[in-house]
């Protein structure tokens, strides 16, 4: 063919970067046809051959552009919720009743009462699902006539509070939801499992159907669409209706009197949902038409639009992934079997597609490809391409972007079209000018233009304000601050961590509030929750028995450990560790750790001329020990409150010396720097209180002997050879259990600790050596009785400090970082703060690393951290 010499407007090719930019052209096209020459929606078309690529930018590009639209396919009716509520009701009974079966079957709000308030529903089954989450929920808990209970309580000791008159209403409240939601599909359940045939299943089904009356709130879902304007989505509700009673007749017809297994009913039923769609016709005039090129035939369109010409698209490329190859298909069709079309043939009727695409508008034609796809992978040109541009050599070509800095300058006002697409330009011409990089004056009018319409000018102002956004916390008010937190505030030490670690997780936790939903698994701190009751428990019976640790055998710390567990198992977590056989086999598991755990210490009892004086010591207003009471700057009461694992006392020259040790599942170190910028004050606060409050405790004032941390764990020993010896195995086992902390540099308190420890040998128990010559190794973890009390006031003063910031209302979003490590490591306010380095004035509060001896310096001088 000779090309065709002249200009031309009836053809245009478009050039794009992407397929975002491709559609965006297209839709800016659009507008200017529409409003320039005169041009319907209904004049213009869209074809494209891969509508499964192109459906979702179509939809979201052209809402933003404000363009009318039909998609001539048809739309699967997967997402529908009636289809939704079909598979879930019987994804319920064949998987007995799973948590996400049931609240994919509730969420559709098909199940719920047909006169009810939606929205009042909608939070109930948000409830009812947070407590499923929490209590573990399923099988036979929905089905039996038990009565779900409900306790707030958190931990252990708030088993034996009575239950309060809120939660008993919380109760009966849950009990009449499940009864509302589960009773329907209990239903389904009992009819599905009495039938015998493929017609028994599907009565079952379409009974379940009828009594939740779905046709009447379909119906009432079709006319709140159609008074919502969504046309399109009110006409689907009725066709789901009769796709899905159709479908089941013909199952009737199909299955009849056949007997199947449940199981495979529902296998036959979700495949016959899969191939279930939506057929629309439009539902106005005045649209643009978006068809598929294989299937769409178009009249009275006057501009075309095919999208997509890359190369494999248009041509097609044969597919040949059918059960028989062309050679079969051929022989069958000898035979005079009628086949569909195969690879070859369709491949055949391509160009003709092709070709009635082309020829389709009676005024203009535009073709457009990208030059990558949505993830950057390239894209090559289709053939088409080069045969047009051959037989129409001075048809314009444009080339598109995604922004107008990828326009010439006299292009900038076509991208001056609808308000909603035209405000993402401005906003992007603006953040360029924030950048200091030139603009078009053209946006400053489009900016002025805004900010004068009524419609749009608080959108805008929005929307210009994020250009300025910087992630901070405003200070609370005086009076807000005593409202959330009280005049007198009554705090743990690890919330005066907190504040430390970011005064905004502080607020977030203890002034909002706010906590993550709890789901029914064993956590690491219900495991540590677990070990320090265990322990207690055992010191309890030790008591009772009138036996000390140091008598312990090792089958009596198995006996001992075992009961403990079994007991305090079932109060963990809603009986978590009863709830399956993993869970089970962690219970022996933990079963064995506080065995292994027991008996260490009652090898440190023999070895110790320190005896236990406190387990679980509480200390605040109605505690075992007063609180420590602060008065800050404003006059504000604080008072510390919380427990200690631990308290050894033993009697030396010097007088009673007195030792903290706290219990923990993970190792820890006692590091000098978390404690003097605040991060780590648990142990000194601990250790404060006791000899504080000494007179009380032992009845005559008291030194510090150092605190100590010792990890419950059940260690695998660690040796390069076979050890024989009893003795060096002993040994082995100990050593593992080390206490780590930091004690007072006194020999005698060492030697009261470890009356084993060997001159020139570490200790077995706590982080200390003595030398030969009998005294303390400079390895050795401690500090003199000065440094204790330098530690413990500078705790002292740091709490007076972070109770002043908490009631002066700081929340500021100032996340700590000491080396690697972070306060936002394990936060679960990140998603409500939204730190980020990127953003401005959000960066980390970076605190340097101390050695023992700087810190202890800095406090004998008097500097805080």
């Amino acid at each position: 063919m000779l090309p065709y010499g002249a200009k031309t407007d009836a053809v245009h090719l478009y050039e794009a970067s992407n397929r975002r930019a491709e559609i965006e052209a297209v839709a800016r096209e659009i507008i200017r046809l529409v409003r320039d020459e005169g041009a319907r929606y209904r004049d213009i078309a869209l074809i494209i051959r891969q509508t499964e690529a192109y459906r979702d930018l179509v939809k979201t590009v052209f809402f933003d552009f404000g363009i009318p639209y039909f998609m001539d396919e048809k739309e699967p009716m997967h997402h529908h919720p009636l289809i939704e509520l079909v598979r879930a009701a019987l994804e319920t009974v064949v998987t007995r009743w799973r948590y996400e079966a049931v609240f994919r079957a509730v969420k559709t709000d098909l199940l719920f009462p047909t006169d009810g308030d939606l929205h009042m529903w909608r939070e109930a089954a948000d409830k009812l699902e947070n407590y499923v989450l929490a209590y573990g929920i399923k099988g036979d808990k929905w089905t039996n006539n038990e009565r779900w209970a409900y306790r707030r309580y958190q931990a252990l000791d708030g088993l034996n509070v009575p239950q309060t008159d809120e939660e008993r209403q919380f109760e009966d409240m849950l009990n009449e939801w499940r009864e509302a939601l589960a009773a329907p599909l209990r239903r389904l359940e009992r009819r599905l499992r009495r039938a015998e045939d493929g017609r028994g299943f599907c009565m079952a089904l379409y009974l379940f159907l009828e009594e939740l009356q779905i046709p009447k709130k379909l119906e009432k879902m079709s006319a709140q669409a159609e008074a919502d304007g969504r046309l399109v989505e009110a006409r689907q509700h009725e066709q789901a209706w009769n796709a899905v009673v159709d479908l089941l007749d013909q199952y009737v017809e199909m299955l009849g009197t056949e007997s199947l297994p449940l199981a495979e009913f529902v296998k036959i039923i979700e495949a016959g949902l899969d191939r279930l769609e939506f057929s629309l016709v439009p539902p106005a005039m005045d649209q643009v038409i978006v068809a598929q090129l294989d299937r769409s035939r178009l009249i009275d369109i006057k501009y075309a639009f095919v999208i997509g010409a890359n190369d494999g698209v248009i041509p097609a490329k044969v597919k040949e992934d059918g059960l028989m190859a062309e050679v079969e298909r051929e022989q069958l069709r000898e035979l005079g079997v009628a086949l569909a079309p195969g690879g070859r043939e369709q491949l055949f009727y391509d160009p003709f597609f092709v070709y009635l695409a082309l020829v389709c508008p009676s005024r203009r034609l535009y073709v457009t490809y990208p030059l990558a796809d949505g993830e950057g992978k390239a894209l090559m040109p289709s053939p088409l391409i080069k045969q047009l541009t051959e037989l129409f050599p001075h048809a314009p070509v444009h080339l598109c972007g995604n922004d107008p800095f990828d326009a010439p300058a006299e292009k900038a006002e076509a991208f001056v079209t609808a308000p909603r697409a035209t405000q993402t330009y401005l906003i992007s011409q603006l953040r360029a000018w924030k950048r200091n990089y030139g603009i078009d004056p053209l946006w400053w009018d489009v900016y002025n233009t805004f900010i004068g319409h009524r419609d749009w000018k608080e959108q805008v102002r929005h929307a210009v304000s994020a250009l300025f956004y910087t992630n901070g916390a405003t200070p609370l008010k005086k009076q807000w601050s005593q409202r959330l937190y009280g005049k007198k505030i009554q705090a743990s030490v690890s919330r005066m961590e907190q504040f430390q670690k970011c005064p905004y997780a502080h607020f977030a936790s203890h002034g909002l509030r706010l906590k993550e939903r709890n789901v029914f698994r064993l956590e690491a701190p219900d495991v540590g929750q677990l070990f320090h009751a265990a322990i207690k428990q055992i010191a309890d019976r030790l008591r009772e028995q009138h036996l000390d640790w140091r008598e312990l055998s090792r089958p009596d710390c198995e006996r001992l450990s075992a009961e403990a567990v079994e007991r305090i198992a079932p109060l963990i977590q809603q009986q978590v560790l009863s709830s399956s056989h993993r869970y089970e086999y962690m219970k022996r598991k933990l079963k064995h750790v506080v065995a292994r755990t027991t008996h260490v210490l009652s090898e440190h009892a023999r070895a110790s001329g320190f005896v236990p004086i406190g387990l679980e010591l509480s200390f605040g207003p109605n505690g075992d020990l007063p609180p420590l009471r602060f008065r800050l700057p404003d006059g504000t009461v604080m008072e510390l409150v919380g427990r200690i694992d631990r308290v050894d006392k033993a009697e030396s020259s010097q007088g009673v010396l007195l030792r903290i040790i706290d219990y923990k599942s993970s190792a820890k170190t006692l590091d000098l720097t978390e404690v003097y910028y605040g991060l780590a004050l648990q142990m000194f606060t601990y250790l404060d209180i006791v000899l504080t409050y000494a007179e009380q405790l032992v009845g005559q004032p008291a030194l510090p002997a150092g605190v100590l941390y010792f990890h419950i764990h059940n260690p695998i020993v660690q040796a390069k050879q076979w050890v024989d010896d009893e003795v060096e195995m002993a040994k082995k086992l100990l050593e593992p259990f080390r206490m780590r902390g930091l004690l007072l540099a006194d020999v005698e308190a060492i030697r009261l600790m470890d009356n084993r420890t060997e001159d020139g040998q570490w200790s077995l128990i706590v982080p200390a050596q003595l030398t030969k010559s009998g005294s303390i190794h400079s390895r050795s973890s401690v500090a003199s009785p000065s440094d204790f009390a330098a530690l413990r006031q500078h705790v002292r003063r740091l709490f007076i400090d972070i109770g002043g910031q908490i009631a002066d209302g700081v929340v500021s979003i100032a996340p700590y970082k000491l080396k690697d490590k972070t306060a936002c490591e394990f936060c679960v306010f990140k998603p409500v703060c939204q730190f980020d380095e990127a953003l401005s004035g959000n960066e980390y509060r970076k605190l340097a690393p101390q050695t023992k001896e700087a810190v202890i310096e800095k406090l004998a001088e008097g500097k805080e951290g």
